[in-house]
């Protein structure tokens, strides 16, 4: 019996020595946390040494934006945080998300500025601009407008453009177009592959021919356009707040609601639903049945992925219809 209990006893010594052993080698090495920013740094660090900077295309483009009547110019920037270095704004190491990463580690700057200083700058995103357009004037103001797509990163095909005019030396924005990435053309050098959902690769092109051809493209490309009665017209995508176009259709019905918020009219021989919440904005693509003597409207406002065209007059009194539908 003596001899059980000693046994016992001696395993049971055993067993705390060889606990107390494993805490102190557990105990004896050392653990160290990153933070958050070391965390960062430590990527940044990691992405910098692979580094092959391309600088990227940087829009250039003229006209009267203050009145004065002079020529201006307005160029693209991209540098450092200080704004005093021009920076690459791609890297051919690196795939969409890591620049978009370093864009923002290193607070990379993005503007318009122009040779007249009178002329404030005009903030980018975080990768530059997707697009710019010298749209002219189309607010009726009677000095050029200016067409901006900035490029925020994210992962969405989504985004918006901005017309912008110049009023007390200062740049406002008169209207938020939203569009997709996709619509516009690809810039030399370098440009953003986008996907279904946004953005994913970056495409680089080192034939200069490729790269000519490519900006004359960007040059001849024009996504607001002027028509003779002194609208404008332009393809986006759904401007419709889904939801609120839900909750009314629910209520009144779908064809009810077209003819509640909606007008037909006819402009240049096509047919338009002119918004009665905003007299001066006409949407196309729309199509109508006829069903007895009623007309039946098909407007797809519902469907988030349609393509509108639509069609503005800044100039109210310029107005001009060719019958009622």
């Amino acid at each position: 019996m003596n001899r059980i209990i000693l046994f016992l006893c001696s395993v049971l010594f055993l067993c705390c020595c060889e606990k107390t052993v494993n805490k102190q080698e557990t105990t004896s090495i050392p653990t160290h946390h990153l933070s958050i920013e070391d965390s960062l740094k430590a990527r940044v660090d990691s992405l910098l040494k692979k580094s092959v900077p391309l600088m990227g295309y940087r829009f250039q483009l003229t006209g009267d934006f203050n009145g004065d009547g002079k020529w201006d110019t307005l160029v693209e920037h991209y540098t450092d945080s200080l704004r005093t270095k021009e920076v690459a704004k791609y890297d051919e190491a690196f795939d969409y998300f890591d620049s978009w990463f370093i864009a923002d580690q290193l607070n990379k700057q993005s503007f318009l500025s122009a040779n007249d200083s009178s002329l404030l700058k005009l903030e980018g995103g975080i990768l530059g601009f997707i697009y710019i357009e010298n749209c002219r004037d189309v607010t009726g103001d009677g000095v050029d407008d200016l067409f901006v797509v900035p490029h925020r990163g994210g992962a969405s095909n989504c985004v918006s453009g901005y017309i912008y005019s110049l009023k007390n030396k200062e740049w406002k924005s008169s209207s938020v177009i939203h569009v997709w990435q996709w619509q516009f053309p690809d810039t030399p050098d370098a440009a953003m592959s986008h996907g279904l959902m946004g953005s994913y690769d970056v495409n680089y092109t080192h034939n200069d021919s490729i790269n000519h051809l490519l900006e004359d493209q960007l040059k001849d490309y024009r996504f607001i356009k002027r028509n003779k009665d002194q609208s404008i017209e332009y393809e986006c995508r759904n401007p419709f707040d889904r939801d609120e176009f839900d909750s009314i259709s629910k209520l009144y019905g779908q064809q009810e609601l077209i003819l509640k918020r909606f007008k037909p009219m006819m402009l240049d021989k096509k047919l338009y639903l002119q918004d009665r919440k905003y007299p001066n904005t006409f949407y196309g693509n729309i199509t109508k049945q006829k069903e007895g003597k009623d007309w039946i409207y098909i407007f797809p406002f519902d469907d988030y992925a349609e393509m509108f065209t639509v069609r503005v007059y800044y100039k109210k009194n310029r107005m001009r219809t060719e019958a009622r539908g």
